[in-house]
């Protein structure tokens, strides 16, 4: 019987996911924006800094049977559509799945806000998306 001294052998490897945060104000409240990117897709997470929480979940994807990708809420209030409509927005801009938990009070104004300063983002800084 033979002993074996050498013990197990560990290969560093990079990380596959990446992180990307940035913020806005509007009115009184600061608005999170934290995305990780992941290999082929995306999750991005959208809070009021004051309010971190994770209540609401959609994905979107893109279909070869369609020319609009595929969404579905994952969890979250179903008569809410605003993570689910971002999502297919962002899906089909970036031609990926995403991932989207919109987690801010949701009115006219705030929303229409958040997704601008989310689409700028994507255009002023593309390699982070």
């Amino acid at each position: 019987m033979s002993a074996d001294t050498a013990g197990p052998s560990f290969k560093f490897v990079e990380p596959q996911f990446k992180v990307h945060a940035f913020s806005t104000q509007i009115e009184d409240k600061t608005i999170m924006y934290q995305v990780l990117v992941m290999k082929d897709s995306l999750m991005i997470f959208i809070n009021n800094k004051s309010e971190m929480s994770l209540k609401d979940m959609s994905i979107a994807m893109i279909s070869q049977h369609c020319k609009d990708p595929i969404s579905s809420k994952l969890f979250g209030d179903f008569m809410d559509e605003s993570s689910q409509a971002l999502a297919t927005k962002v899906s089909k801009k970036l031609q990926k799945p995403v991932y989207v938990s919109y987690n801010v009070e949701n009115d006219k104004f705030t929303s229409v806000l958040v997704e601008r300063q989310l689409f700028k983002e994507i255009k002023d800084n593309p390699d982070k998306f």
